[in-house]
């Protein structure tokens, strides 16, 4: 919140004002008075004619409002007559920033900010695994190749017939290594696994021998053994293909870099950026590194300055702080879910309604839009609703009520890019109620009537849901593009005013949710997917509204059954999650048949398919598994052909509905069982 104890940059920021004018106590009410004074504007005015400053709360743009507001001679009377009681304890202002920020193009956004970034790069080290490679080809091994060749300094050209270590060892020689023994102890700890192997026999052997004990025919033979293996693999002392061997060996690490000066060289380098946004280019930070750079020291030894590549586990977490288009970051692996794409969509929409001509003010409103898009909602326990934008007393009018010509297309645009990023990469997976709120913002902005439905109505808990989800359910029960989905899911027209007695109908009947083990937060989860099922949870409105085309429901479909595959081929119980979300693509995977087989596309021929795609496992027998002759996947089966009826009109006997309480039920009647599937199933297609 804008309250609380000063924060580290406002007691900053008292420092940085003194010479602009400042004299005042370092207090909240202090700073806020200063903002009103011809210096205090005057330095507002300058941080935002450069774009350097950054709001981060909704309250910290009031008084960048004011000045704005002041320099085209409009009244702030009323704004701040509603702010100035709260100056001892809220900020008005923002965090001023040393540097502009950059100028990205409309619609780009960043994963990360730099300060994410240098968060992320102080936490770098090198993996153990490679710091105890490194010991062992340094430090282990070079006393490894001295114990061997201390055993044989010259051996014969005849190694059958050869028997070393006969006599005495020289006393000074194993001296001389058993101090490198000492020295190499000190900074490397052999594993048990080298105790016990080639180094710990050899240097049992050589000890005796150093003694003057004599070793036996047995011994003597071992140790020829030892030493051919050797001799095999790194050659015989004094020969080029030991020298190369060995010296590839010890010198594989020459030059080595730890991570950690990789990542405080990055560090250094990333301070000439403003902290709170992105990069627009990331080649400056990816240059090979110099010995100009600081940052030399950080690692835990002494390491020479040099020339050398950034390592890949750097240069990708340096791309996830360049500025681009959602859907390159998409495409390019930066965004991974879901979740991700609809936070990052807040900004792309702040930008997107803001369309006022002046480009500051147009930046200070998309600061605004952005940071209270982003700000957290509060729990309300007298069923008042959430403050909005306009309510602001410093919101502008234009900004809470956008009306124009470019503002209605950009929105349907980025309207349109987000549902087809959703549908095609992520269909599995309903759309979450971020970006749910935000497309809502984007579908008020185009003038496109459609209402979306959150992923739960809170309502439902009280026994029904509002009138919207009716007149949702009654077009997917009416719709000719719906046939096969309706037909599957046993869909029949309702009144309006039974929709949720439908559902949890529905959600008894296919769930089993009335048995004594399901308790009431189970049974609610079940009728609400039902809902959904009889929605299509805003598939179809965005469908009809042609924010979702055939194309990306063809390119939805791979993706839908690449997830439920694997899951109905599971010889274990999946996980509750894992229902869910295949629960959820299968949903999809339905309704984009539909569309599809409507648009006279070769959807049954596509399901076809899909029983070749992998032939059936034959049956072991015992241990669990299913006998010979029958279908060991019967759930897979079953599912296909459930569909193939479907699209003839019959609906199935057994649906997959989705996540209820009990593991698998999932199915009227239970789990399918391979004696009861497999004859009929595989007969049937």
């Amino acid at each position: 919140a804008a309250g609380g104890s000063l924060l580290s940059w406002e007691v900053d920021l008292v420092e940085k004002l003194r010479p602009c004018g400042f004299a005042g106590p370092v207090s909240r009410a202090a700073l806020n008075e200063f903002f009103l004074s011809a210096d205090g504007v005057a330095v507002l005015g300058d941080a935002l004619d450069s774009k350097s400053f950054q709001v981060m709360l909704p309250e910290e743009a009031a008084l960048l409002m004011v000045v704005q507001l002041l320099r085209q001679g409009c009244e702030v009377g009323p704004i701040l007559h509603e702010i100035i009681p709260h100056f001892p304890d809220l900020r008005f202002y923002p965090r001023l920033l040393d540097s502009p920020r950059p100028e990205a193009p409309p619609g780009a956004v960043s994963v990360w900010t730099v300060d994410r970034l240098k968060q992320a790069l102080a936490c770098k080290r090198t993996p153990a695994q490679i710091r105890r490679q490194k010991a062992v080809q340094e430090d282990f091994f070079p006393v490894y190749v001295a114990l061997m060749d201390l055993a044989a300094p010259a051996p014969p050209q005849d190694l059958e017939n050869w028997l070393p270590l006969e006599g005495k060892v020289d006393a000074q020689a194993w001296a001389g290594w058993e101090a490198a023994e000492k020295r190499m102890e000190a900074t490397f700890a052999p594993s048990r696994r080298m105790k016990r192997g080639t180094y710990a026999t050899m240097r049992r052997l050589l000890q005796r021998c150093s003694r003057g004990e004599e070793l036996s025919f047995r011994d003597r033979r071992f140790a020829r053994k030892m030493l051919v293996d050797f001799y095999a693999k790194y050659g015989v002392p004094g020969s080029a293909e030991r020298e190369k061997k060995v010296g590839g060996i010890t010198g594989q690490f020459a030059g080595f870099v730890p991570l950690e000066i990789f990542a405080a060289i990055l560090s250094e380098r990333l301070a000439e950026f403003p902290g709170e946004v992105g990069v627009l280019s990331c080649a400056p930070l990816l240059v090979n590194t110099s010995p100009a750079d600081k940052g030399w020291q950080a690692g835990p030894e002494e390491v020479a300055p040099q020339e050398a590549p950034m390592p890949r586990a750097l240069q990708t977490l340096v791309k996830r702080v360049k500025i681009d288009s959602p859907e390159n970051l998409v495409r390019g692996g930066l965004i991974k879910s879901s979740e991700s794409l609809a936070r990052l969509s807040t900004l792309v929409v702040a930008q997107t309604l803001t369309s006022h001509a002046c480009p500051t003010q147009r930046d200070l409103d998309t600061s605004l839009a952005y940071a209270f898009a982003r700000r957290r909602s509060l729990l309300l326990l007298n069923y008042e609703s959430q403050v909005k934008l306009h309510e602001l007393p410093w919101c502008p009018p234009h900004l809470a009520k956008p009306d124009s010509d470019a503002v209605t297309q950009a929105s349907r645009a980025v309207l349109r890019d987000l549902c087809r990023l959703h549908v095609t990469t992520w269909p599995h997976v309903g759309m979450p109620n971020v970006a749910l709120r935000e497309m809502q913002k984007l579908l008020d902005a185009a003038k496109i009537e459609l209402k979306l439905t959150a992923d739960l109505a809170a309502d439902i808990f009280m026994g029904g849901v509002v009138d919207y989800f009716g007149h949702v359910a009654q077009a997917v029960q009416t719709a000719p593009e719906l046939d096969w989905y309706r037909a599957y899911y046993h869909l029949t027209p309702q009144p309006l005013g039974k929709l949720i007695q439908d559902c949890e109908a529905r959600a008894s009947e296919f769930s089993m949710c009335d048995s004594d083990w399901c308790g009431f937060v189970a049974k609610n989860g079940a009728v609400l997917e039902q809902l959904k099922i009889s929605t299509t949870h805003n598939l179809y409105q965005l469908y009809a509204a042609g924010l979702i085309t055939v194309e990306d429901l063809e390119a939805a479909v791979p993706v839908c059954w690449k997830r439920i595959r694997p899951v109905l081929c599971m010889g274990k119980l999946p996980s509750r999650y894992i229902q869910k979300d295949t629960a959820a693509a299968f949903r999809q995977l339905v309704f984009a048949l539909s569309i599809l087989k409507h648009h006279g596309k070769p959807s049954e021929a596509i399901v076809r398919e899909w029983i070749s795609e992998e032939p059936a496992r034959k049956g072991r027998g015992g241990h669990g598994g299913p006998r010979q002759g029958q279908d060991p996947q019967p759930a897979l089966h079953l599912v296909i052909s459930g569909l193939l009826g479907a699209a003839e009109g019959r609906s199935p006997p057994n649906v997959y509905v989705g996540w209820v309480a009990k593991p698998w039920h999932l199915w009227q009647g239970g789990p399918p069982k391979p004696e009861d599937t497999a004859v009929e199933v595989t007969g049937s297609l």
